[in-house]
């Protein structure tokens, strides 16, 4: 099947270079990794899919709602996004982040189904998280008032809160319209101000819990843990969260039921970026720095699979950096390892950024990718500036969201810093399962008054992803699947309802897929960036 792309006017050399100061504005089109771009910037109600020219190839209405933050698109083509309603008027609460709305809509634009928390208890806001069985995670304001505060041992002699907004951790099961699974931080609080109150204990001693009397970073308001990213390992059942306030990553456990997770089997499996939040390190010690979307690198082959992503916003007034993290994790106990009280590791993997560091700077919001040849995608969300890198940190390609407080603009205006604020935009490979036999080509530009001259699409090239030659035996299978290929490549293996079920990384030559804990059916292969795709039965 041929897939339409962009095809770049080159005049000189590999690079495109141009005088544009919105969308985009650098393009090297031998090193950058093909695909589309996700956003919803602020203060306007349009999601757009654009490909690398920043051409629209596909958007979304949300009618007069607004970024409720994150978004992201199944394999099945649907639109899973948080939103803002100002419809919505009964009382609630909030601050950055607040929105109070999920939406899941077909590539069509039809509501699929909605989901709605906003009172003056609850409140969704920020990240939300597709998992394999459908569900969604999404994180939860939960409002605890003073005499609760109070009786949990709250410092009241230092801190002026009349209340505290705790977050809590809820799973959506759409099929049954209800919440089916809780983690609630106010369920593993530790205190050492008051021996008469509950939750006495030493912090130092419970890394697993969560000091009620850690404000450094709250500055006396309500928004306690402001938890703004969330993301889920299935090999691992575990969810990665990250409370901004409280300068780390934390690691909780999913795979026990909501009973449980209240009592001391949920409190945190690890916490990273801040030790002196448990007493465990001083200022010297902190890593991690109002940092935003953890993610667990799921690439096998890579260096880096397992070792978790994070962009990490605030080191300096002038500095952030995309940062990779490896936990050390004993897949026999379940555990993570602590060395003198401190869970390790005591450095980054590495550290990622643009050789102007200045562009990756961020206060808030922002974004941050491994895609699958190597390269990095980092999104800056307060100057709306998003940027590839390959391993080695050159500059492949540069994107300027062209809006100014919700309004597109025209090419050669110059943006003041968060004019443009977009929480995140986000890349998904060409060959990603929810754009087969979709119309991608290109529709215009956000911008207005575009540099037409700077990316020239043609709608009907033809390129085709590599064809692979590659043998597969025997087929009807009963357990172990022979699979002969020319080169490395990732397999992956979708169900007759193009949900991505195994994903294997396959070595050059010879290769026996162990196929027996999957139920009996029919199933596609699909090798990465390559056609064809080949059938199996399974028996």
């Amino acid at each position: 099947m041929k897939i339409k792309t962009v095809l770049l006017c080159i005049l000189l050399s590999s690079f495109v270079y141009g005088q544009n100061t919105v969308g985009t504005l650098l393009f090297d089109e031998e090193s950058y990794a093909q695909g589309y771009n996700l956003l919803f910037p602020e203060n306007q109600s349009k999601v757009f899919l654009t490909d690398i020219c920043g051409q629209i190839v596909h958007q979304w209405d949300m009618g007069d709602m607004l970024p409720g933050k994150e978004l992201y698109i199944d394999e099945e083509s649907n639109l899973l996004v948080a939103l803002l309603d100002p419809n919505l008027t009964q009382a609630s609460f909030g601050t950055g982040g607040a929105g109070g709305v999920i939406e899941k809509r077909s590539w069509e634009n039809e509501l699929i189904w909605r989901i709605e928390i906003r009172d003056s208890i609850y409140r969704l806001h920020h990240d939300i998280e597709w998992m394999p069985n459908g569900n969604v995670l999404m994180i939860v304001w939960h409002r605890k008032f003073l005499p609760e505060l109070i009786e949990y041992g709250f410092d009241t002699s230092r801190y002026t809160q009349k209340a505290l907004w705790a977050d809590a951790i809820m799973e959506y099961s759409p099929e049954l319209d209800s919440i089916v699974w809780v983690w609630d931080a106010w369920d593993h609080i530790v205190q050492d101000y008051d021996s008469t109150k509950a939750f006495f204990g030493a912090v130092a001693q419970n890394p697993g819990k969560i000091d009620i009397n850690y404000q450094d970073f709250t500055f006396q308001k309500p928004d306690w843990l402001h938890i703004n990213g969330i993301d889920y390992n299935p090999q691992l059942d575990q969810i990665i969260i990250s409370p901004k306030n409280f300068n780390e990553l934390w690691i909780i456990d999913h795979s026990i039921s909501s009973d449980t997770a209240r009592t001391e089997k949920g409190d945190l499996l690890y916490r990273w970026g801040n030790p002196q939040a448990y007493k465990q390190g001083t200022k010297d010690d902190q890593i991690l720095f109002s940092q935003h979307d953890p993610s667990w690198i799921d690439m096998p082959g890579s260096a880096y699979d397992g070792q978790i992503l994070v962009y990490n916003n605030f080191i300096a007034f002038d500095l952030s950096l995309g940062e990779i993290i490896h936990p050390n994790y004993d897949t026999q106990t379940g555990t993570y390892t602590l060395q003198n009280g401190r869970y390790l590791p005591l450095a980054v993997t590495r550290s990622i950024s643009h050789p102007d560091t200045i562009k990756n700077f961020s206060t808030a919001g922002s974004t941050i990718q491994l895609l699958p040849n190597g390269n990095f995608l980092m999104h800056a969300a307060r100057p709306g500036f998003a940027f590839e890198l390959t391993d080695d940190e050159t500059v492949v390609w540069e994107y300027k969201v062209p809006f100014r407080n919700g309004f597109p603009v025209m090419q050669g205006t110059e943006l003041s810093l968060s004019q443009n604020f977009t929480f995140s935009l986000r890349r998904y490979p060409q060959d990603y399962p929810a754009f087969i036999g979709k119309d991608l080509s290109p529709k215009g530009y956000i911008e207005l008054n575009p540099n037409l001259d700077f990316c020239k699409s043609i709608i009907d090239d033809t390129h085709e992803p590599e064809q692979a030659e590659w043998v597969i035996a025997p087929n009807p299978v009963s357990d172990m699947l022979y699979l002969d290929i020319q080169s490395a490549a990732i397999l992956k293996v979708y169900d007759t309802k193009a949900v991505l079920i195994k994903k294997y990384a396959l070595t050059a030559g010879s290769n026996m897929l162990d196929l027996s804990s999957l139920p009996q059916g029919i199933y596609v292969l699909h090798l990465e960036g390559r056609l064809p795709q080949k059938m199996i039965i399974l028996r």
